[in-house]
């Protein structure tokens, strides 16, 4: 017992990048000079599966709150284009996100109506359209 704590104090001795994962830097998501919101409510506004990485949020880049998709290829290092998902005279936000396979799905809320109710939108090829 003694000689495998020994083995093992020696190998994390040794190894001191297993015991220290660093964080890469910060990468920009959003450019619009307006205020850019992820959900308000602990949803899932990130999602993966495999290499690939979207993201849902709302922004007032148009005067009033709209949701934007947008993915990433690599695993987060680059990102496409923003995509706007609604596009109503009112309210759209708090948007939550679930990806299963090539599946993306999208919830938000929205008062297109004259009061909040829930939306919902898919893709069905990976977020490409």
């Amino acid at each position: 017992m003694r000689r495998t704590l020994v083995i093992i104090c020696g190998i994390v001795c040794l190894c001191p990048s297993v015991l220290s994962a660093q964080w890469e830097p910060d990468f920009r998501l959003t450019y619009d000079d307006s205020i850019s919101y992820l959900c308000y409510n602990n949803a899932w506004c990130i999602a993966a599966t495999g290499e690939t990485t979207h993201v849902v949020w709302h922004d007032y880049r148009f005067a009033i709150p709209e949701v934007y998709y947008k993915r990433s290829l690599d695993n987060g290092t680059t990102w496409e284009a923003d995509v706007r998902l609604t596009n109503w005279f009112g309210y759209s936000g708090c948007a939550a996100i679930a990806v299963e396979g090539t599946n993306v799905h999208v919830a938000w809320c929205d008062e297109r109506d004259g009061h909040f109710e829930i939306y919902y939108k898919r893709s069905i090829d990976g977020g490409m359209s």
